[in-house]
């Protein structure tokens, strides 16, 4: 585990104007929220299904086991 502390300026709140939460909840990743109250949510769904399509291209990749294949896997 670590510890750190940071040192913040006084903050005033009537300048914030964008808030960013993280949810360790399973229908929602994060939200982000600015002042007009326009919030956008990232769906775990949509983030699972990106992780195991970029997991699917990689053992592609791997399978292959060439000299390009190798250069796309460092990319």
């Amino acid at each position: 585990m670590v510890n750190l502390q940071l040192k913040m300026p006084a903050l005033d709140p009537l300048n914030i104007t964008r808030i960013y939460g993280v949810d360790a909840g399973l229908r929602y990743l994060c939200l982000e929220t600015d002042l007009p109250n326009k919030s956008s949510f990232s769906s775990v769904k949509v983030e699972l299904h990106k992780a195991k399509s970029d997991r699917q291209v990689k053992q592609f990749f791997q399978r292959k086991n060439n000299r390009s294949a190798s250069r796309i896997l460092i990319v």
